[in-house]
C-alpha cells in the first residue's frame, strides 16, 4: 500500500510494476490541472496511476494515456478504467498521433535509461514534443531526479521554467506553452 485510494493495475516488465516509484508519487501530489483544463495527457503512462489520479480528482477532465508499451497500455486501461470512462489510450512512440494543440496539461515522469544506457534523449524528446500538443497556455509538468538537467530543456522549449514541487531527491518542473 502506497498511501493512495486508487488500485494500481500493472504488469511484470513495467518500471516500478508493484507500486508507483517515488518520482511518480511526487508528480501525483502536484498533478492538479487548473480549472479550465479539459484534457490531461499522461505521457509514458506506465500503469496509468497518474492519469487515474487526475480522473479521480476531476470528474470533468478527460485523460489521455500514451506509452510505447502494449503491456503498459493494457495496465493503464485497467487502472484508469476503474475510475473513468473519459479516457483514451495510445500505444505510440512519444506523442505520435496526438493532435497539435489538443491538450491542456501534459504530465510526465520520463525515463533516464534507454536500452540499458543512461541517457536524457528520451526525456528531452518528450518535453519538446509536449509543446506541439499543448494548447496555448497549456502546461507540461515533468518530475525528475534533481541532478538531471531537464530545466534546461524546458526553458529551451517553453521559454521559462518553474519549480512546482520538490523534495531532497526529486523536482517537478513546469513549462507553459505561449
Amino acid at each position: 500500500v502506497w498511501g493512495h485510494p486508487l488500485q494500481m493495475q500493472s504488469a511484470t516488465g513495467l518500471f516500478s510494476h508493484s507500486r508507483p516509484d517515488l518520482g511518480t508519487q511526487v508528480l501525483v501530489r502536484s498533478a492538479q490541472p487548473d480549472e479550465a483544463a479539459q484534457t490531461v495527457l499522461d505521457l509514458g503512462c506506465g500503469s496509468g496511476v497518474v492519469a487515474a489520479t487526475v480522473a479521480h480528482r476531476n470528474d470533468d477532465v478527460g485523460v489521455v494515456c500514451c506509452d510505447e508499451s502494449y503491456q503498459a497500455i493494457a495496465a493503464a486501461r485497467r487502472t484508469v478504467g476503474s475510475v473513468t470512462e473519459r479516457a483514451e489510450f495510445h500505444v505510440t512512440d512519444g506523442l505520435d498521433g496526438i493532435a497539435d494543440g489538443s491538450i491542456d496539461l501534459v504530465l510526465v515522469n520520463p525515463p533516464f535509461h534507454a536500452g540499458g544506457a543512461r541517457t536524457s534523449e528520451v526525456a528531452e524528446r518528450m518535453i519538446v514534443d509536449a509543446r506541439r500538443v499543448l494548447r496555448p497556455g497549456g502546461e507540461v509538468r515533468v518530475v525528475a531526479n534533481r541532478h538531471l538537467n531537464h530545466h534546461e530543456t524546458i526553458r529551451s522549449a517553453f521559454g521559462d521554467v518553474e519549480v512546482v514541487a520538490s523534495n531532497p531527491r526529486f523536482v517537478v518542473l513546469s513549462g507553459t506553452a505561449p
